[in-house]
């Protein structure tokens, strides 16, 4: 009996001393249990969203009485870069920085009635500075899941070349105008994603983050784009 209870106790300071040393193999935690710095980039495709009516409707009635053709490009290479702090093995803390390739837009507006209309090009570059709170969930042994929520630094600088024919009945009058605009405004940013901790120091991930802007066009003041990114990513942890 005394055996039974000595080799019972054995075997129950075993499993605990076995789930402090390896708690993946029985929560699905990530397998190293560490708190620390560490390095992430990330490589993707990105997108920038110009604001809801930016050239005005699409309309192309039997009588083409307006016209309108834009040319958009909102998509493009994009990354990520970031420094941060592991508390344990839930919850860490993150600043980075994050840039877009440069974007550009042309469009045509005709109104076939007076004879009038206007065209123009533009692009925009967006870059970010975020501080993000991050928490990490185990799944099986490396394989783990991660959600993070923060705010964001967007710095916005937009270019345009807009042209305009106005038919005053008397003369055709072509007005020019260019704007060239830095509109840096602070956003809401949350991102999420999936990993896989190959060693002690490396791990690699998929990810996708969004930064919260708003619908107004690029020629109000308060243009505010909409900015997300999914990328492929590698962890250095040191």
């Amino acid at each position: 009996m005394i055996k039974k209870m000595v080799l019972s106790g054995l075997c129950g300071m075993m499993s605990v001393t076995a789930f402090a040393a390896y708690p993946s193999d029985y929560f699905g935690l990530p397998e190293v249990v560490t708190s620390g710095f560490y390095i992430n980039g990330q490589l993707g495709w990105g997108r920038q969203e110009l604001g809801s009516g930016s050239f005005g409707p699409v309309v192309n009635d039997s009588l083409g009485i307006v016209i309108t053709t834009p040319s958009i490009k909102e998509s493009g290479i994009a990354g990520r870069l970031a420094f941060g702090y592991d508390f344990n093995n839930f919850f860490g803390l993150e600043l980075g920085g994050s840039a877009w390739e440069r974007s550009n837009f042309n469009w045509t507006t005709v109104d076939g009635n007076n004879v009038s209309g206007a065209f123009g090009s533009g692009d925009h570059a967006n870059y970010a500075v975020d501080l993000l709170g991050k928490i990490d969930i185990g799944l099986y042994r490396g394989l783990h899941v991660f959600v993070k929520g923060g705010g964001a630094y967007v710095f916005n600088n937009i270019d345009l070349n807009h042209q305009s024919l106005i038919n005053d009945s008397v003369f055709l009058t072509a007005l020019d105008k260019n704007i060239n605009d830095r509109n840096n405004y602070f956003a809401l940013e949350a991102a999420a994603g999936i990993g896989y901790q190959i060693d002690p120091h490396w791990d690699i991930s998929l990810n996708y983050m969004r930064i919260f802007g708003n619908s107004d066009n690029v020629f109000s003041g308060n243009y505010k784009p909409k900015l997300s990114m999914t990328t492929l990513g590698v962890e250095w942890d040191i």
